[in-house]
């Protein structure tokens, strides 16, 4: 997978296809984007999982529960009505161009300045 951006789109090739994303996403450096949660990332989180199944269910309690396609289709869904019920907000991360886990952010508190966050990373990263 690689990916060319500008101003107004983020390009990712994935499986040989070219892939157009809008500018819902965070730049952290030339090697390091966060992309905002969407249902067509579904297919991509869910191979990771099922990849890295070992590795990452010594952190992560949904990976056993995590069997097929839709599993992740549903949490991705779920995901994005939390964000407009909540605020809360679930990002994929992207390391040079390739898919490197998700992180989170809930429970933002902009009084005391302060929110949890949460991550994992597929075990190649």
């Amino acid at each position: 997978m690689n990916s060319t951006g500008n101003h107004d789109t983020l390009w990712l090739y994935y499986d040989d296809k070219l892939i157009m994303l809008p500018m819902e996403y965070l730049v952290v450096d030339d090697q390091i984007h966060l992309d905002q949660m969407r249902l067509s990332f579904a297919s991509i989180i869910f191979e990771t999982i099922d990849r890295d199944r070992h590795y990452l269910r010594k952190w992560l309690p949904f990976v056993d529960q995590t069997r097929k396609i839709e599993d992740t289709e549903h949490f991705v869904k779920h995901l994005m009505k939390i964000r407009k019920e909540s605020g809360d907000e679930v990002y994929t991360i992207w390391y040079k161009g390739e898919f490197a886990g998700l992180i989170g952010f809930k429970d933002s508190d902009n009084v005391n300045r302060k929110t949890e966050i949460g991550y994992w990373l597929a075990e190649n990263m």
